[in-house]
Order: structure tokens, then C-alpha cells, then sequence
């Protein structure tokens, strides 16, 4: 995983330990990095490969090219994908940044167009409002307020095309100016950009494994099979083209902001157990699975981008269609589907309380027995078609406008002055006494409810109790048929008709068909036939609907026959269950914040005022600011806060002769330096006795004599070590990589899981080597092979085995 070096990942690598040595270059590699405040911000860029320098230098105050633009966030987003380039007439076939899949990539991923004259101008430096705006599109940000831009003296110079998305940057705090300007026509540097980059992603996840620790900002995660797990993200997390057609997994995972998708495969991205408000996907090419489980709280999942089929599958609170990519809802409990385009929407094996159609022309699908609460059409969405097949139900459809229901779906009700026709045009006929599906499918995640009443009351609707069928009458009650006498002639010795007491035939009776008995006079050729009354209906041993209790509301099963198709021959009540089942997450108002029940809306009592944690705050050295807070519940504030002082830190120990030492502000974002004299210039004068500056720190043996006799080896990182004298503290040399010792094996590989071997160097490093998955000799045990035992009878292991 490439991150930066004081980040700490517990991550469980799945690649070979040679995927770790890098072709990235090193911060140390460059002789013009900085030591300003652009050192922190251009140290995490070189080490998450975005920027790459060239000849031993990075050019930090080198303007930014658009080209160079290109291949930073396509290195980033991991995007592997191309566009054609040929239509701009001033790209380069054999360039590097076509060869290198810089503008192509950009292309692609739709956040760099060129201009109306068919040129890109690959090499033109490219300006801070440029910039700003193809990061929001890039992170799929909504277009930002223009009071937003008001705190800037030059708010007036950015152009009205980039507005919306300068406004966005600047409101997520990725962007904050200087000297209260955003000087938008400026051209933008290297280390400026590195700044901003630096000030939206915390952590880049580049190698596939399992992710515990995360820091307080974005998470870029551009390939497959990554799991994150067991911890909370503070900011965005974002699923890059380079995830491709891959999986992506949170386990046990909180997300406080969104999940924008632009990479993963029909397997899916993966909610177990998780929370997210959000979930974006805009996939540019390729279908895509968004899957929550029922422990997972996802409060919506928009479909904003892309042109292939978007599924989303499992328990969500909302699904909004937006873009015109096809969207499938397939098998899940969904509170609301809202359709704004003419994108087709699926609803598959789906429980759907509101379907909201809000745009004109728009098609909807029931299949594989769909059920929906309400079909609401707005005033803005005639011309509307709903189709389903039989076994689809929709218990209400509500238009003012005029909407279509075609196909066998079966609506029990229609409300409203529009027209509900079916595909020949005939008003629909509607039975209201038919069962009803109940409300549900999701929660609502840490929303603010519109109107979120006084805990204690019922702000939401208790879910209606669908009507229980009556059970089917008991055919035996039926009239039977007459019993009749056939043929046979009476005469003088043969007066009347005797009949055998045991039946000739017989044809036996069941729950739809009367019997029937015959039996012969003993005298003549008579027959007489006698009905046998038709059974009672045999209830399945399993019910055939199941209708769950909730806190406020009985259940039923409904048992259908076993020999025929009587539906409801048998319906038992489930009770109430009395219990309540709070929300995962807060609803809150301006003073305090609870839990509602999923169920029914009522509010616990747990209602409390908010704590306020701080999580941004802008303020600096030498500029106010705006501190940003947030309670668990989802309330925030924001503060005016007033600049603080600088916060000096010495620089490392100056040498004795010196009189002055160098002080660095360590206040995040400030990074400016003074130098200062030394409080005893005294203790720099001596040659032969050992004494301590107070400013700079300085103590040790004489230097002006020092032969760096005494040295010893110091581990720098986890690659490099470097020589220093014991008596002057001096450097010796340059940093070298460490000279490892393969040390005991802690854990053994298996055939399918990779193994750990402790590792060493003279300079005191330690460090864990990765030993692969050997791939081969399977054993078939427990927890190491995670294959299927050829002669094993059945095999319920699924895991994905580790790559070798």
C-alpha cells in the first residue's frame, strides 16, 4: 500500500512481497524538495505516486500543465481506461502524456473536455479556478452556493462557468485561499495543487487487502479486493476507476460522508453491518451492484452517471435515478424508488413502499413478483408507464396526470383526478379490498426528519396491517348432485330395483370434484349412481405468505391448499411483538437529539442535548476563521474563530559555531520559519567541555575536532538507514537502503494463505515479511486451504482463496 510513511494500515496483503517494491520515486530522491510548508503536502504526493519530478527534481513552484493535471488524477483514481484523443487537434499521438495514458484517462473519466475548437492545449499552464473545477467534478461534488464565495475579496473575477464548482471546493474546505483571495485567473504550481490534494485525501488504498485504521480525511481506494473493516471513515470515500470491475467490501464500517462510485463490477460494492448516509454511483462504462445487508444502515443510493445497468440489491432506505444508466432493484426492501429520468427502472423481487415518478415519460418495470405500497406520479411526470407481470401487485396508484399500467400487474386502488388506463387505453378497474403491502425497507439513516415533533410523539405514520384473506368455504357444504337410477325395465316378477350393497365403481371425491359411487340392480341391467360430497381444503405444512408482526401491528400466515389452488384455506395471526426497534442512527432538531423506532416513528426516550466535537477548523497563524463541529447525531454548527498565535519549534541541532537557530511554526497549514539568536552564545564558544544552548538544543563533544570516530547506524524508515556520529550528531554519508536478515517464520504459509517471516537490520529496524501463498499441496484443514476437498461430500467454505 502506497501511503505516507507515518500512516499506520493493518492491512492483510493478498500480493506477492515484490509488488512492494515500487518503480515511485522517494522523497529523498529529489534535491529541490522544499522546507516550507509545501514540504508535508509534495512528501505525500511523491509517496502516493501522483507526482513522479523528472532528472533528480520535483519543480514544486513550476506552474501546473494541464497535461500534468491529467496524470496526477488519473494516478490517482488509478484509471486505466481510455478515451480517443484523435478528434483534438493539438495532441500528440507518441507524447508522453498519451503514451502514459494521462489525457486519454482524463477523458475518459469525463472531467477534462478541451476547448469548443477541437484543441486540448496539453502543455498551457493551467489556472486555479480550472483546477478547482475539474477536482469537484472528479469527486462528483454538487455545485456550491455563490454566498459561499463572498469571504474573498476576488469573488468577482471567477468566471461564471466555474462558479458552482469553485463554491463546492471551498465549502468542503478543500480550498481556502490566501490572504482572504482565491486569485482564480492565477495560474496554479505543483506544490499548490499537492496542497489541495493533500487537503481532501488522507488515505490512497493501493494494494488489495484488509484496512482497520484509516485517518480523518477522504479515502481514495483505486483497486480490487480491498476490505475495510471494524473502524469509522471521517470524509468521502471514493472507488476509483482503478477498482475496475473488482469488489470492494465494508465490514463493521461507519462512513460519515459519501461513497462516490466510479469503479466495481456486477459482484458489487458491499455494506455488511455498515452505515452510510450516501452512496453515489457513477460508474463511466461497465454495470455495477450496490448490496446492503439487513444489519447495514443506507439511507440512499443516487445513480447520478454512467450508461450500464446500475443493481442495487438488499436493504436501502432510498433509491434516487437521476442519470440515464438502467437501474435494477432486485431483491431488496427499499422505502422509496424516486425516478427523475427516462432511465428504466426495474423493480425485481422487490418490496417497494413509495415509488415517486417525477419525470414525464418515465418507465417503471414489475417482475418476479414485485410488490409496491403506492405508485405517486407527479404533476410533472405524464406520459409515465408502469408495466408489470403476473404476480406483481401495486396496492395504490396516485396521479393527477395521466399514467399508464400495462401489463398483468394487479392494482388494488387508484387515487386522484388522472387517468389510470391500461395499454388499450380502458380505465383500470381497481378492488380496494384486496390485501395492502405494508410499509418499510430501510432507515433513514442520521437525516433530520422534516418535522421531527416532540419525543414521545408519533412523527411517522404507523404502517397500515394488510386485510387477512378469509379462508376458502369448506366444499363439503356444497350441494351435492342428485343421485339418479339409469336403464333397467320393471316388469310383473321384477317390480322394483334391488341393489348390490357393494359399488361396482367408484371414483373418489376431492377438495374440487364431487365422487361418485355406482352400483347394479340385482335384477336387470339398472345402474344406479350415487354423489360422494367434495373434501375439505388440506392446508400446506408451510404458509404460503408471511405477513411479520411489528411493534405496532399483528402479522399472519396465509396457508394455500396443498391439492389445489385455493389460496387462504387457512390464516393464523402472528401478535404484536411489542418491542420496538430504535434506528441505528440519530433524528435530532436545533436542542437535542434521539432515536425513532424504524417501525412505527415513535421516539424513545433517549432524547439528549448534542456534544459537539470539533472535526475542521480554518482558522491560522495570521488569518480567522470558520471551526466546524459535529455531534454524533448528524447535527453540526460552525463558529467563527479568530486567529491564534504561531506555535515555534526548533529546527535540528544547529552546529556549535553558530549563534542563531531556525524555528518552524508546527500550527497545521502555516510552515513559516524565523531564525532566532541563541540564548547563551556562550555554550557555542568552547572546544573542550560539553554544555547545552537552551534555544537550540545543542550538546555533545567539540565538533571543530570531531573525526566522526564514533558512529552508529540509524533506521530512517521502513526502507532506509543512515550513518551518524555519536559525538557531533552529525550525518555520515547518505541514506542506505537496509541490509534485511530474514529472521523466524511467526506464521507459515498455506496453500492459500500468505504467511509472515520477521525480518532485521544492523541499524535496529524490524519489520514483517510477507511469505506467498504457496498455491499447491493442499491439505483441505480449517482456516488453511480454502479450496474444495475433491473428496469431501459437501462444501459450505465460499471464501476467495489468497492469490499466490
Amino acid at each position: 500500500m502506497k501511503t505516507l510513511s507515518k500512516r499506520i494500515f493493518a492491512v492483510v496483503l493478498t500480493l506477492a512481497m515484490t509488488l512492494t517494491l515500487t518503480t515511485w520515486a522517494s522523497a529523498a530522491d529529489f534535491t529541490d524538495m522544499p522546507d516550507n510548508w509545501a514540504k508535508a503536502p509534495l512528501e505525500a504526493a511523491v509517496e502516493n505516486g501522483l507526482l513522479n519530478g523528472s532528472d533528480g527534481l520535483l519543480r514544486p513552484t513550476d506552474y501546473l500543465t494541464r497535461a500534468e493535471m491529467a496524470a496526477i488524477l488519473v494516478r490517482a483514481f488509478g484509471t486505466t481506461q481510455s478515451a480517443s484523443v484523435s478528434g483534438f487537434s493539438d495532441v500528440k499521438a507518441n507524447a508522453w502524456y498519451v503514451t502514459q495514458n494521462a489525457v486519454p484517462g482524463a477523458v475518459f473519466m469525463e472531467i477534462m473536455n478541451g476547448n469548443s475548437d477541437g484543441t486540448f492545449e496539453p502543455g498551457k499552464n493551467i489556472t486555479r479556478e480550472q483546477a478547482f473545477a475539474v477536482l469537484a467534478r472528479a469527486l462528483k461534488l454538487e455545485a456550491g452556493s455563490s454566498s459561499v464565495l463572498a469571504q474573498f475579496t476576488d469573488a468577482a473575477q471567477i468566471s461564471g462557468w466555474a462558479s458552482g464548482e469553485v463554491a463546492a471546493m471551498v465549502a468542503a474546505g478543500y480550498v481556502n485561499g490566501s490572504n482572504g483571495k482565491l486569485n482564480p485567473k492565477g495560474n496554479i504550481t505543483r506544490q499548490e495543487f499537492a496542497q489541495v490534494m493533500f487537503n481532501i485525501f488522507g488515505d490512497y488504498i493501493s494494494t488489495a487487502g484488509t484496512v482497520t485504521e484509516l485517518g480523518g480525511k477522504a479515502v481514495m481506494i483505486n483497486v480490487p479486493g480491498v476490505t475495510v473493516k471494524d473502524t469509522t471513515v471521517h470524509g468521502d470515500v471514493i472507488i476509483g476507476e482503478g477498482v475496475g470491475e473488482g469488489d470492494v467490501f465494508f465490514e463493521n464500517v461507519t462512513i460519515e460522508g459519501r461513497v462516490v462510485v466510479r469503479g466495481g463490477g456486477v459482484n458489487s460494492i458491499h455494506f455488511i453491518n455498515s452505515d452510510s448516509s450516501q452512496v453515489l454511483v457513477s460508474k463511466i462504462a461497465g454495470p455495477v451492484r450496490i448490496v446492503a445487508d439487513n444489519a447495514s444502515s443506507v439511507a440512499e443510493v443516487a445513480v447520478i452517471g454512467g450508461t450500464d445497468t446500475v443493481t442495487v440489491q438488499g436493504s436501502v432506505a432510498k433509491v434516487a435515478v437521476e442519470g440515464t444508466a438502467p437501474v435494477v432493484v432486485k431483491d431488496a426492501t427499499v422505502g422509496t424508488v424516486e425516478v427523475s429520468s427516462t432511465a428504466k427502472v426495474e423493480l425485481d423481487n422487490a418490496k417497494v413502499t413509495t415509488v415517486a415518478v417525477n419525470a414525464s415519460n418515465a418507465s417503471v418495470a414489475l417482475t418476479n413478483g414485485a410488490a409496491v405500497a403506492t405508485v405517486d406520479v407527479a404533476a410533472t411526470a405524464a406520459g409515465s408507464t408502469v408495466t408489470g407481470e403476473q404476480g406483481t401487485t401495486i396496492t395504490t396508484v396516485k396521479s393527477d396526470v395521466s399514467v399508464t399500467v400495462a401489463g398483468d400487474v394487479k392494482v388494488n386502488k387508484t387515487e386522484g383526478t388522472g387517468s389510470v388506463t391500461d395499454a388499450n387505453g380502458d380505465v383500470i378497474a381497481t378492488t380496494p379490498t384486496s390485501p395492502s403491502y405494508p410499509s418499510g425497507g430501510g432507515s433513514t439513516g442520521g437525516n433530520k426528519p422534516t418535522d421531527p415533533g416532540t419525543p414521545g410523539e408519533k412523527p411517522v405514520t404507523p404502517p397500515t396491517q394488510p386485510e387477512i384473506p378469509d379462508a376458502a368455504e369448506d366444499p363439503s357444504t356444497e350441494a351435492k348432485p342428485e343421485d339418479k337410477v339409469d336403464g333397467g325395465e320393471l316388469t310383473e316378477q321384477h317390480t322394483e330395483h334391488t341393489f348390490s350393497s357393494t359399488p361396482t365403481s367408484e371414483k373418489a371425491a376431492s377438495c374440487t370434484e364431487f365422487g361418485e359411487k355406482t352400483y347394479k340392480c340385482n335384477g336387470c341391467e339398472a345402474v344406479k349412481t350415487e354423489s360422494i360430497a367434495k373434501t375439505a381444503h388440506a392446508p400446506k405444512d408451510e404458509p404460503t405468505k408471511v405477513v411479520e408482526a411489528t411493534c405496532s401491528t399483528d402479522g399472519y400466515k396465509s396457508f394455500d391448499c396443498k391439492n389445489c389452488t385455493a389460496t387462504g384455506v387457512k390464516v393464523t395471526t402472528l401478535n404484536k411483538t411489542g418491542s420496538h426497534t430504535p434506528s441505528k442512527n440519530w433524528s435530532y432538531d436545533e436542542n437535542k437529539h434521539w432515536h425513532q423506532c424504524t417501525v412505527c416513528g415513535n421516539t424513545n426516550t433517549d432524547n439528549a442535548a448534542h456534544k459537539f466535537e470539533e472535526k475542521s477548523n480554518t482558522a491560522t497563524c495570521e488569518k480567522d476563521g470558520k471551526k466546524t463541529s459535529l455531534c454524533e447525531c448528524g447535527k453540526s454548527k460552525i463558529e467563527d474563530v479568530k486567529a491564534f498565535n504561531h506555535s515555534w519549534t526548533n529546527d535540528a541541532q544547529q552546529d556549535p559555531k553558530t549563534e542563531t537557530v531556525k524555528q518552524t511554526c508546527n500550527n497545521a497549514g502555516c510552515g513559516k520559519t524565523q531564525t532566532v539568536e541563541c540564548s547563551s552564545k556562550a555554550n557555542h564558544s568552547t572546544a573542550t567541555t560539553e554544555k547545552s544552548c537552551g534555544t537550540c538544543g545543542y550538546a555533545g563533544a567539540p565538533v571543530e575536532e570531531c573525526k566522526h570516530t564514533n558512529t552508529k547506524l540509524v533506521s530512517v524508515n521502513d526502507n532506509q538507514h543512515k550513518t551518524v556520529c555519536e559525538d557531533c550528531k552529525e550525518d555520515v554519508g547518505q541514506p542506505v537502503n537496509h541490509t534485511k536478515v530474514d529472521g523466524d517464520v511467526s506464521k507459515a504459509a498455506t496453500c492459500c494463505h500468505t504467511g509472515t517471516q520477521a525480518q532485521s537490520c544492523t541499524c535496529g529496524w524490524t519489520g514483517t515479511k510477507v511469505l506467498p501463498a504457496t498455491g499447491k499441496d493442499h491439505t483441505y484443514k480449517e482456516g488453511e486451504c480454502d479450496q474444495t476437498d475433491p473428496n469431501a461430500g459437501t462444501d459450505n467454505n465460499t471464501t476467495t482463496p489468497d492469490t499466490p
